[in-house]
């Protein structure tokens, strides 16, 4: 009816879907996300050179680009596991708070469901 940029509103994410706003968020994260990516690309093509690998008895020859980039997924992926915690907690505190705000709507309903009339005064 009113276009595919017509927000409705979503009671779990409190967001309205279809929101510009929400989108171009989400693409200039992307643009963020691109632009590093590149800049890593660009740093481990430059350092192309071959190197060993030492750790305790394990020895291995590789390119420097590999090491580097596989020490940066390594991080990213440790960094995403710490901050797993958090998250859930988080999440977990929306769904109690949402639940909280659920059960006060009905009792704020009920109430005005159960309250009398005002009489109308005569004018």
């Amino acid at each position: 009816m009113f276009g595919p940029l017509h927000a409705t509103w979503s009671r779990e994410s409190g967001l309205a879907d279809g929101d510009p706003g929400v989108y171009k968020d989400a693409m200039g994260t992307l643009v963020l996300v691109a632009v590093f990516a590149l800049m890593i690309a660009f740093f481990a093509i430059q350092n192309h050179g071959a190197v060993t690998v030492r750790f305790l008895s394990w020895e291995y020859e590789t390119s420097l680009a590999l090491v580097i980039l596989g020490a940066i997924s390594i991080g990213a992926v440790l960094t995403f596991m710490a901050s797993l915690g958090p998250r859930i907690k988080r999440a977990r505190e929306v769904r109690q708070l949402a639940a909280t705000v659920r059960s006060q709507g009905e009792r704020i309903r009920e109430m005005e469901k159960s309250e009398p009339e005002p009489p109308l005064s005569g004018t």
